[in-house]
Parts: structure tokens; C-alpha cells; sequence
């Protein structure tokens, strides 16, 4: 499985790239360990230093874990550490700086829309349910502004994992911050609330009859 190393790049790249390859082609499986740094080093023909290197760059890519003393691990892809990659490439753009949240705005758009549309063509019966559940919370009388915002974003990360599409909910997370001082801003707005109440129930209620053209106007 192991593959002959590109020449225009330094050691640890090469080496970083091939590690790479391997983890997202499914030879090397989530928790599995990998080989120590001597083996790993004779298979590619390469120093202990120039393997530790690639490692370490690997494991700040979110791939690997080194455990002291107990080995590197290959990384669980989870949602969960998606979500971070996608997060951080999310700040290093720039995006939760002043005066960019309009970026949000315009990924989330399309994002949700496709969403809603998916959703309605795939929601289980379990996962129609989960989002009545969300609705009926949001539409509790006298719900703080936190208790709505929790609401609000349980009901889209349940709208996303009714895609059956994991991309979906680890972008949706990636931007939970952001998203959430936004959601904070807008609720200062009068009727906020109430608007939000009135637009959750129409995308649950074209979803919950899958209805793709309704669900989408919904949204």
C-alpha cells in the first residue's frame, strides 16, 4: 500500500502526503495505530526526524493524535473534528472579523435552501419528529433569548442530519460561533421571535408532508 514518494517536495512533505493518502484512501483506519517512527522511517526510507516532522504535521491538521508515551493514532473523522477543520479555515479567513458576517449570510443561504429541499425528500419518520420536538420548543411562551437560539440551531442541525449528508452538519457546526453571535444581534430586533416562530413552523410543516418546492419556498 505504501507508494513511491514525489521528488519535488521536502522529506516531511512527501512523507506528510503519502501518511495522508493512506488515512483518506482507508488503508489506515480511524483508531488504528500507527507503525513507530523507526519502521515508519524504513518504509520510506527516510530519517526518524524527517517521519516526527510529518507527524506533527499531520496531527495539527486534526488526522493524527500523538499519545505520549502510547503512540500516534489515526483521528476519528467525526463531524465533530470536520467541524473544527472547517471552523478554523472559517477565522483564518477572516470571516468572524467585523464587519464580515455578510460572508455568513451568503454561505448560509444556499446552504440552508439545499438543506430544506434535502430534508424534505429523506426526513424519517424519527427524524420528523425530532424537528416538531424543536419547533414545539421554539414556540413556548415566554422562552428566553438563549433557550430560542438553542432551539433554533438543534432545529437546523436536525433539518441537516435529515439529509442523510454529514457534510451538511459539519459545515452547519463550523459555524456555530459566528452564527450565533448573529443570532444573538438579531433577536434585539422587535418581533424577532416571533417572525422566527412563524418560519420554523412553515419549513417543518412543507418537510414534514415532503413537500421539495414548498420546503424550499419555506426556507
Amino acid at each position: 500500500m505504501f507508494q513511491p514518494l514525489r521528488r519535488d517536495l521536502t522529506l516531511s512533505s512527501r512523507v506528510e502526503q503519502e501518511i495522508e493518502r493512506l488515512i483518506t484512501d482507508s488503508h489506515l483506519a480511524p483508531g488504528e495505530r500507527l507503525l513507530p517512527e523507526r519502521d515508519l522511517g524504513e518504509r520510506f526510507g527516510v530519517s526518524r526526524t524527517v517521519v516526527r516532522e510529518a507527524v506533527r504535521s499531520l496531527a495539527a491538521k486534526g488526522l493524527l493524535e500523538v499519545r505520549t508515551g502510547n503512540g500516534t493514532y489515526v483521528e476519528d473523522r467525526s463531524h465533530a473534528s470536520a467541524a473544527e477543520a472547517l471552523a478554523r479555515l472559517l477565522r483564518l479567513a477572516g470571516v468572524s472579523s467585523p464587519g464580515r458576517t455578510h460572508a455568513i449570510y451568503e454561505l448560509r443561504r444556499p446552504l440552508e435552501i439545499a438543506i430544506a429541499e434535502l430534508a424534505a425528500m429523506r426526513a424519517t419518520p424519527e427524524e420528523v419528529a425530532t424537528l416538531k420536538h424543536w419547533v414545539d420548543v421554539i414556540q413556548q411562551p415566554g422562552l428566553d433569548d438563549a433557550g430560542y437560539i438553542e432551539a433554533d440551531v438543534r432545529f437546523h442541525v436536525a433539518l441537516a442530519e435529515a439529509t442523510h449528508n454529514p457534510l451538511f452538519v459539519a459545515v452547519l457546526h463550523s459555524m456555530s460561533s459566528l452564527m450565533n453571535a448573529i443570532r444573538e444581534a438579531a433577536l434585539a430586533v422587535a418581533g424577532a421571535q416571533q417572525e422566527g416562530r412563524h418560519s420554523h413552523e412553515l419549513i417543518y410543516q412543507r418537510v414534514a408532508a415532503h413537500d421539495v418546492s414548498g420546503a424550499r419556498r419555506a426556507m
